[in-house]
């Protein structure tokens, strides 16, 4: 029979009208057993919860819609201790959950891909972990707040966070977040957020280049370790406040205080009155303005690296020449002569600004885990005199150096075009230098930096070191064992 032929019985509608009131029925039966499992595991019981009385009508905190489905619980500050019922975000037609200022303990429920839920307080807790992805495809989420929750162990940013465009206010503070803030938090997928407080976690890095493109109103990261230098915050038209903010004022004070932030000191706007950087003193400078070019090109450097906090703990000030670990500049010029990151554990790429730096002499990059392409760049310097990125994970072709006095050591780089087991290059002009295996060839541990010098049969010499020289002649290649 065709479906244009079929013709509706009164029995048919009823069956249509049983099926709904099934699928209805069966539905809240699944809220009062969430309900009655949520009695069971709480304590203790709030005030009119009891298996005798009715969830929607007599329960402190609950309340439902016209149908009988729960669509908020709060019961806030009433010291109620145990662990939640893992069931409980099947109530599929909650839209507010607040739980702060108890003693809940125990695995936090998961509320991944609840479609209608749109806030849920959980701070002064005690919960213990925390199930993966749970906070994923929240998609009508407004507010999320973990505030003191410090029994968590340490945990990445909820980078699943990014499926909740509609959030406006984010607070986890001191709830042990770990990593990185990613760049695409505050992209025009978060057009209402306006408050994020993250402060006094374990986040690193650096803060996302992007955050000038939201329109938040208070920020508080204070308490981390970031690294790295901050976003240039003068175009905000909602400055950022990180303690306290009148609802009809902009932002009159800006605290970074107590992280590991580099760069210039950023330009605020006129109405920013007190911008507080108490325990923050790896700027290069103390009042907004640029830093010297040799700072912004070793931050360069720091940025492909990820800004990593060895660095930032030591560059400090306005002059690379003074304190900077890792580096050594000519005792006349006050240029950068030697930069040493051998066996720093260091991850990311090897920085083309290097090239900026023309009066380097010595380059140590080995033993790291480093990744992509030697550079171009560094083929242009012309006082180079050894390059060694031996033992990491380098890749691509091997550039061929103008200088063909060059020491280069490539070995350990199974993925570099050009590069033999024995560490020798088909297409490089500069010499490649095995040395006994690359491991074997290390700088000479001198204050808190290391170096060599060297003086080759051609009669280059390279003051590697603090004011050390070593003088080595050989007509066979130079081999320093340490």
């Amino acid at each position: 029979m065709k479906l244009s032929q079929f013709t509706p019985t009164p029995s048919f509608f009823f069956l249509i009208l049983a099926a709904t009131i099934s699928v209805a029925g069966a539905t809240v039966d699944n809220d009062a057993a969430v309900m009655s499992s949520l009695l069971k595991a709480i304590s203790p019981a709030p005030t009119g919860w009891s298996h005798s009385t009715n969830y929607c009508s007599k329960w402190r905190g609950v309340c439902c819609s016209s149908t009988g489905r729960v669509t908020a619980i709060n019961l806030p500050n009433l010291s109620l201790t145990e662990t939640l019922p893992s069931n409980l975000a099947s109530l599929s037609q909650l839209t507010s959950l607040n739980l702060k200022g108890n003693c809940f303990s125990g695995q936090l429920p998961s509320f991944a891909n609840h479609s209608v839920i749109q806030e849920i307080f959980l701070d002064h807790n005690k919960f213990v972990s925390l199930p993966v992805a749970c906070f994923q495809g929240l998609t009508d989420l407004r507010v999320l707040t973990m505030d003191n929750n410090l029994n968590l162990p340490q945990w990445d940013f909820p980078i699943e966070l990014i499926e909740s465009p509609n959030l406006v206010n984010l607070s986890m503070v001191s709830c042990n977040l770990n990593c990185l803030i990613p760049e695409k938090f505050f992209l025009s997928s978060f057009p209402n957020l306006q408050n994020l407080f993250l402060s006094s976690n374990f986040l690193n890095g650096v803060l996302p280049q992007t955050l000038p493109k939201s329109k938040i109103q208070k920020i508080c990261l204070c308490q981390n370790s970031f690294t790295g230098p901050i976003p240039n915050l003068s175009k905000l038209e909602n400055l950022f406040d990180l303690q306290l903010k009148t609802t009809n004022s902009r932002a009159s004070s800006v605290s970074l205080k107590n992280n590991l932030l580099q760069g210039p000191l950023p330009q605020f706007n006129s109405h920013v009155k007190k911008v507080d950087i108490l325990g923050t003193i790896s700027y290069c400078r103390d009042i907004p303005g640029p830093c010297d070019w040799q700072v912004m090109v070793l931050l360069e450097v720091a940025k492909d690296l990820g800004y990593p906090s060895l660095l930032a703990d030591s560059w400090r000030g306005n002059d690379v020449c003074k304190g900077w670990n890792y580096v050594k500049c000519d005792s006349q010029e006050k240029k950068v002569e030697v930069v040493n990151f051998h066996k720093r554990h260091f991850s990311g790429k090897i920085s083309a600004a290097f090239g900026k730096l023309t009066e380097l002499r010595n380059l140590w990059l080995n033993d790291n885990n480093l990744i992509g392409s030697i550079p171009y760049e560094l083929t242009l310097l012309p006082h180079l005199l050894l390059l060694n990125v031996s033992y990491n994970n380098l890749s691509g072709k091997i550039p061929k150096f103008n200088n063909s006095m060059v020491k280069l050591i490539t070995i350990g780089n199974p993925l570099l075009l050009g590069n033999y087991n024995d560490g020798t290059s088909s297409n490089a002009t500069a010499p490649v230098y095995t040395g006994g295996g690359g491991r074997n060839i290390k700088p000479i541990k001198v204050g808190t930096g290391f170096g060599i010098g060297i003086k080759s049969e051609l009669g280059v010499e390279s003051g590697f070191g603090f004011g050390c020289k070593v003088r080595i002649r050989a007509r066979s290649r130079i081999q320093i064992q340490v």
